[in-house]
């Protein structure tokens, strides 16, 4: 398996994106607009400072629930970011196309939450309007950062006709930090990208305290 790189989510400050950066991250998220709890929404002015403040060859992403490709399209522009996440569960096939065809230079990542087997189609169609598909992990109050995996049999073949490849979502909280039990979670992660193969590891702010 290649080097899989990896995008750290929830960046809520200068000194969070200073952190991730000196851990090796590759790409750094900043949440805008939710429809679903996320304790770390930043608002359009606060996320373009954060990300002004990124390395030159590190990515920002502006990670989003909100369905508007014309309001999506705005907050990217006013972040000044490089790469677009949809994240939302209410973002129709013809939203996506058009924020595509609107896009310019901006890369386009489409989140995917994985419930079962039907997940293989509905990344199939998400590849046809974005450069990346995010697998991840929903439940009813939230669309991201929960802590909860999904079968990963499920994505761990069908998902290379992909165009880009795909994301691997795992959370690492601050309870699992240190000792035995970070040891043991790195471990199973390490397992599981192996099982996987993912392009991106996809994770949220705070895995590394």
């Amino acid at each position: 398996m290649g080097r899989v790189r990896t995008k750290i989510c929830g960046i809520g400050s200068v000194a969070d994106l200073n952190v991730a950066v000196q851990a090796g991250a590759d790409a750094l998220g900043v949440i805008v607009g939710i429809t679903h709890v996320s304790e770390d929404e930043l608002s359009a002015p606060r996320a373009r400072e954060v990300c002004s403040a990124a390395p030159a060859f590190i990515s920002t992403v502006l990670v989003t629930h909100l369905p508007d490709p014309d309001e999506i399209l705005h907050l990217a522009e006013t972040i000044g970011v490089d790469t677009i996440q949809v994240h939302g569960d209410g973002v129709s096939a013809d939203s996506m196309r058009k924020l595509w065809h609107r896009r310019r230079s901006l890369r386009i990542i489409r989140t995917v939450h994985v419930t079962g087997p039907c997940a293989i189609d509905a990344a199939r169609e998400a590849a046809t309007a974005a450069h990346a598909v995010l697998l991840d992990t929903r439940t009813t109050a939230r669309l991201g950062g929960t802590g909860r995996t999904h079968d990963w049999r499920i994505r761990a073949n069908p998902w290379r006709f992909l165009r880009s490849g795909h994301d691997h979502d795992i959370r690492c909280s601050r309870a699992a930090g240190s000792g035995q039990r970070a040891d043991l979670r790195c471990q199973r992660l390490a397992a599981d990208l192996f099982t996987t193969r993912p392009t991106l590891a996809a994770t949220r702010s705070g895995w590394w305290t």
